[in-house]
């Protein structure tokens, strides 16, 4: 009821932020581990980025976390391209659509041939990437999701927890986009909550899911972390209409997300 009232007078987002902000402060423990791992540094020697950012991209403040997090981000991808005979350095072009504040990107440095590509709405996000991941190169993509790229520009694209936030006419949009810019023949990788996350579900809203429907929650909220949507096997396969075609399927392959994992290839 509470969250109803917030809502109904558009409070509900910075409320929740403000709430989870206060919880942080008063959390010594975690206050003293974020300044042991921003003092001591991260091991890729890379700038580490502030709690602010880290709740931005992970809903939490913890800095040590957020790191290991996205080393297993890379790791199952690149489990995931290997296990159907691809190697992520053989690449020319690769993009981290939604990239954040780089809590994936920024494992990336040492690939020595690939180009390195990433893009979010955030601007603050993208500023921290610009100023303190020098390989890659970022931008800022707008309204709809829709990128600077031209068409056909990336041999593949990944997409971890972005679809996870977003309702069904995003969900168009944003699918609409990165199959416009991934070549044919290219790779598409996206993470999704699937079969593993519907405990939070209404009897009702499970009824709909396994009649392969998409389920919103918090959809006003399209694009944060507030809104969380669940996917039905093959919605995203439905959604491409023919473009894509399904290569891969791993439940609960984004180990980082605990998210389920599609691997899908331009027609």
């Amino acid at each position: 009821m509470i969250n109803s009232i917030l809502d109904r007078f558009q409070l509900g987002a910075s409320t929740r932020n403000a709430l989870n902000l206060l919880k942080y402060i008063f959390n010594w423990k975690l206050l003293l581990k974020n300044a042991r791992f921003i003092r001591n540094g991260a091991p890729d020697g890379l700038p580490v980025q502030t709690p602010g950012l880290a709740f931005l991209v992970c809903g939490q403040y913890d800095l040590e976390s957020m790191y290991y997090n996205g080393l297993r981000g890379i790791s199952w991808i690149t489990d995931l391209l290997k296990k159907n005979g691809l190697c992520i350095d053989e690449f020319d072009t690769i993009l981290d659509f939604g990239c954040g504040c780089g809590r994936v990107l920024r494992f990336w440095k040492d690939l020595t041939h690939a180009k390195i590509y990433g893009t979010d709405y955030n601007p603050s996000l993208i500023r921290w990437c610009e100023d303190n991941l020098p390989f890659a190169i970022v931008s800022v993509n707008g309204l709809c999701f829709r990128t600077d790229y031209a068409d056909k520009s990336f041999d593949m694209v990944y997409v971890i927890s972005v679809f996870t936030h977003l309702s069904r006419e995003m969900q168009s949009c944003c699918l609409d986009e990165l199959i416009r810019i991934t070549k044919p023949g290219g790779y598409i990788i996206i993470t999704v909550h699937g079969v593993s996350r519907t405990s939070v579900l209404s009897d009702e809203e499970l009824k709909r899911f396994r009649n392969g429907e998409l389920v919103v929650r918090g959809g006003k909220y399209s694009g944060t972390n507030i809104c969380g949507t669940y996917h039905p096997r093959h919605y995203l396969e439905r959604l491409a209409d023919g473009r894509l075609i399904e290569i891969d399927y791993l439940a609960q392959g984004a180990t980082d997300a605990d998210q389920d994992a599609y691997l899908f290839r331009k027609v």
